[in-house]
Formats: C-alpha cells, structure tokens, sequence
C-alpha cells in the first residue's frame, strides 16, 4: 500500500460474512475497495463455512478516490472500476479466470462475460489485472491458452512491451510452474504501462503465485499547493519545441494497432475519439507543455476606478500621437495613473 495506488487481488478466499475484515483495514488505512465473494449472492452462515475459495477485489487509495467510478459490473470473478485522468478513461478489470479443473465451457463462458462488459464500455481503455490461469507464452498450449490468445485478438489486447518472462505461479507441491498472472491493455494505449516487475521472493507471500506491479502514465492538470488547495491549471503542448521524429515514430507505431470498422456504424465515434487519445497524448509526451491560466485577483470598486483613469490617460496619450517627453502632461499624467494603479495592486 505503501508504493502502490491501486492493488487487484484475485482468490481472496472471504466469503460475505468475512468481507468486512479486509473493508475495516482498507478503511484504516485510507484506502477504499470494492470485494467480491463467491457466495454474495447467496450468502454461507458464518457457522458453516468450507474452506475459503475465489473472490476477487479492488483497492485503491483515498488520495485517488475521486478519480474511481465502481462499475457494478460482472460476477465474483470481475471486479471493475473506472480511473479517470484529464485526458483519458481507464477501466480497471480484476479477473479471476477459471483453472484446469473446471470446464472448459466455464472458462470460455468467463471470456464472454468479460467481453460484453468491455463492450458496454468501448469508449474507454482496458486494463486486465489478473490471474488468467492460462499463458500467452507457454509451449505446450492447453486449450485455455488458444482461448485466451484469440479473446485478446478480437478484443485489441496486449501484453505490454518488455512484460517480464519470470513465472507467476509455482505449485505448492512442486510439480509445475508458469507465468499465467498478466496485466493487459488496450493495444493502442499499450506504450501507457511500463516498469513492470514480477515480484520475487516477498517474504510476506504466502500465496503461490507472485505478485505483478507496473506503473500506469497519466496526465492530470491539478497542481497541489503547500496549503493542500487543488488548482485546475489549463496545459497544451508547446509544438515549437516538439520532437519531430519521436512524434512520427509514436504515431505511426500506435496507429498500427488501430482497428476501424467502418461497416458498423458505432465503431466511427469510437474510432475518432481513439485517434483523439493517441495524438493527445503522443503530443504531450513529445514536447513540453505550457501552464495556460488567470490568476485570480480581488476586483473592487477603487481597483476598478483606478484601472479606468490608467486606460483613459492611455487613450489620450495615444491620441496625441504618444509623446515621449516624460514632460508632456498627458505622459506624465499616463505614467502617474499607471505607477497608481500598480501600486495599488501591490498593497
């Protein structure tokens, strides 16, 4: 909690009646979260309870709270939330794929769930955090890797670049390992995560898969003053200074990943506003940005006196034909009104 923002943890192991416990300490320690178990809908006695089993949750920091939007979305095995940057929207998926031991159909039928979720909410980037119990990169393909490798084919997806080859799960009894925990994203935006480490050897860890972090690049215009204010300060993007040759490259990287069907009718809103994300923030990520905003003054009746009489001499010294002898009375008296009128300003 320390060094991250937003956590996703798959197979919890809480039923309803637990889930308070890991609320109360998300709570304590100023974060929020959104946790789903296997039996919230038809809740196990506490008195009866098996062995713990599935659940997934979605934690994130008070600092960023006002950024989340939880989506009530999806069964146990999906928890969604909303990130929200000045530019872009970023859903959140924690995922709980079925294993080897369920049926094929509950994996698949899993998938579909996921996709008609991301389908309702095509306008924003996907992000997949989870425990996919299947691999993009393992030799011997099982069936759920072919599904999950043609659920990412049609539905954009990608592993970022430079994803770690470490393995993420290695069984209790020592029998196998392989990496199947993976953080996905929507191809286009695929350049926003980065520093990507699989976690090894937490002492803390006593699951048997290991903990994967990244960080997510965002662009916000709030700038935090020293007495804790929020200030919205409007930014654009200084193109004299951009970087010509990395904005080509970029684009023409990120556009590759574009997928338009111009035969379906809802696919060209999406589509442009998917080109507008990747010029923006290619831009911003090219060239230096500018601070655009008023500061903010308290306007009265004299301040506003003062600053008239400054604009009237001013008129009447340019309609003089603007004398530059300090000695000229029009000058002198523009001077005056002005000298005033800063001062005034400084007080």
């Amino acid at each position: 909690m320390k060094t991250n923002s937003v956590i996703a943890i798959q197979e919890h192991f809480l039923y309803n009646c637990e889930k308070s416990k890991l609320e109360k300490f998300c709570s304590e320690n100023n974060w929020s979260s959104l946790i789903k178990c296997i039996d919230d809908t038809d809740p196990i006695s506490n008195y009866a309870k098996p062995r713990g089993m599935a659940g997934t949750a979605m934690l994130w920091s008070n600092q960023i709270t006002e950024k989340i939007t939880v989506l009530n979305e999806g069964s146990h095995r999906i928890s969604a939330v909303t990130f929200s940057d000045d530019i872009l929207d970023f859903n959140l998926y924690c995922v709980y794929m079925p294993c080897r031991n369920y049926s094929m159909d509950l994996f698949e039928s899993t998938l579909d769930e996921l996709g008609e979720i991301m389908t309702r909410y095509s306008n924003s980037t996907t992000i997949i955090l989870g425990d996919m119990n299947a691999s993009v990169n393992r030799s011997k393909g099982y069936r759920q890797d072919k599904a999950l490798k043609s659920f990412l084919n049609e539905k954009h997806l990608s592993v970022p670049t430079d994803y770690p080859e470490a393995h993420t799960y290695y069984h209790h009894g020592g029998k196998q390992s392989s990496q199947i925990d993976y953080i996905l994203i929507s191809s286009t935006q695929i350049h926003k995560i980065s520093d990507i480490k699989v976690i090894i050897d937490e002492p803390l860890n006593t699951s048997s898969h290991r903990s994967v972090q990244a960080t997510l690049s965002c662009f916000f215009s709030t700038r935090t003053t020293k007495s804790g204010k929020s200030i919205s300060t409007l930014k654009k993007v200084n193109w004299k200074k951009l970087d010509n040759e990395k904005y080509e490259q970029l684009l023409q990287q990120r556009l590759s990943y574009m997928f338009i069907d111009n035969s379906i009718f809802s696919f060209i809103e999406m589509s442009c506003e998917e080109l507008f994300n990747i010029l923006t923030t290619t831009a911003f990520e090219c060239a230096p940005t500018i601070s655009v905003g008023k500061r903010k003054r308290s306007w009265n009746s004299v301040l506003q006196q003062l600053c008239k009489q400054s604009k009237d001499a001013q008129w009447k010294w340019k309609s003089l034909g603007s004398p530059s002898d300090i000695n000229d009375p029009a000058n002198r008296k523009r001077l005056d009104m002005k000298e005033n009128l800063e001062n005034y300003k400084d007080n």
